[in-house]
């Protein structure tokens, strides 16, 4: 099974792109007919079209799992099993398994010369992370990332702040609305210790601690593959054996020495028996200079636009019967500009140190939610 593609949204765009290269050879006679070969060119095709892209490897890796399922439709199906076509299908199960791995994709797809190997597209990522300047962000979806589909409801404003991760991992082509709202039982504890901790961020008066009873509260951030296995809920532990190669960091509740926090089944502090609490810092991407988000699923994303954020932030300023200059409203823009463009590179930073010697780091929270502030 090749496909990676977990968001619905670009499984059909990878969808619609098969389905129409075949409709317009149904439609048109004298193209080629959709043979093998003929998908064969195709990929190539796709894959020169889309391998500046991010992600574009993963769609054309998706590409004969796609195909599969776009000859399910009857008009399709009896077209490529007609006399004249005599598509075979085995092959593309052949070549389903073998582009299990990324490498075989490239080697099948790239022109000859240019074959670079998951590993060394993987070390030049890792490289460019490493440089200690800072990098402009991209945070627009125009051009750059035409099969991006991840929605404004899950990005964020600024990248520090770490992820939630409460949802139960499931394919969404097959998930209900109510599935899609499902919250992983193990987790239901951390929304609770979450929301006590975004109260007591809000209530924390002058004081630059936040304060849980006597303990003073911090985030320890480390690597989730340094955790013992029974302090990771059930599905992060079978995430991790199902994808060994797979790592990220994590920000876990601790005092303000890095000791991690233990809590009962109702958020209450219980050292002997409890379970730790921890969210996902959001792995960061040094792509062509640029930096994006990324997720477990290979995705990478943006921050939502500074632009966006300043219209909100002055329509709340005017609705309060604040009266603004235009060079007023030019400096909210810049300034968030400049915030956003500090968060990713505070977190590619931070990532950076953990991946190559740092055990740990203690990070502050501050504002409504767990927010990194960390500089090197």
């Amino acid at each position: 099974m090749a496909c990676k593609l977990f968001e619905t949204e670009d499984i059909k765009a990878v969808y619609g792109l098969v389905y129409g290269e075949i409709k317009s050879r149904i439609n048109n006679p004298k193209l080629p007919k959709f043979d093998n070969a003929e998908f064969i060119k195709f990929t190539k095709n796709v894959y020169k079209e889309l391998k500046d892209v991010p992600n574009g490897l993963l769609y054309v890796q998706a590409l004969p799992d796609i195909l599969i399922k776009v000859a399910d439709d009857e008009q399709i199906r009896k077209y490529l099993r007609s006399a004249d076509v005599k598509f075979k299908f085995d092959p593309i199960y052949d070549m389903s398994d073998k582009w299990d791995n990324l490498d075989n994709v490239l080697k099948d797809v790239s022109p000859k010369g240019i074959r670079k190997s998951k590993k060394e597209i993987d070390t030049e990522i890792k490289k460019g992370n490493i440089n200690s300047e800072n990098i402009d962000q991209k945070n627009d979806d125009n051009g750059a990332i035409p099969w991006s589909s991840v929605q404004d409801r899950a990005k964020v404003d600024v990248a520090t702040k770490t992820t939630d991760n409460i949802a139960v991992a499931k394919n969404p082509e097959k998930m209900t609305e109510a599935e899609r709202n499902e919250k992983d039982p193990e987790k239901k504890l951390y929304d609770k210790v979450r929301k006590n901790i975004i109260w007591l961020t809000k209530n924390k008066g002058t004081s630059d601690n936040i304060m849980l009873g006597d303990i003073p509260l911090m985030l320890r951030a480390q690597s989730i593959r340094s955790l013992n296995p029974k302090d990771l809920t059930k599905s992060d532990v079978k995430y991790l054996k199902e994808n060994p190669n797979y790592n990220v960091n994590v920000a876990i509740i601790s005092d303000n020495k890095g000791n991690p926090i233990r809590f009962d089944e109702d958020g209450n502090v219980d050292q002997e028996n409890g379970k730790i609490v921890y969210q996902f810092i959001r792995p960061v991407v040094n792509y062509q200079a640029k930096l994006y988000l990324g997720n477990r699923a290979g995705y990478l994303y943006t921050l939502i636009p500074a632009e966006e954020l300043a219209k909100r932030e002055l329509k709340a300023a005017v609705d309060n019967g604040e009266i603004l200059l235009e060079e007023e409203r030019g400096l909210i823009l810049n300034r968030i500009k400049e915030e956003q463009i500090q968060s990713m590179n505070d977190v590619a930073s931070l990532n950076t140190a953990l991946e190559e010697d740092q055990e740990y780091a203690l990070l502050p929270i501050t504002q409504v939610r767990f927010i990194i502030k960390y500089r090197f």
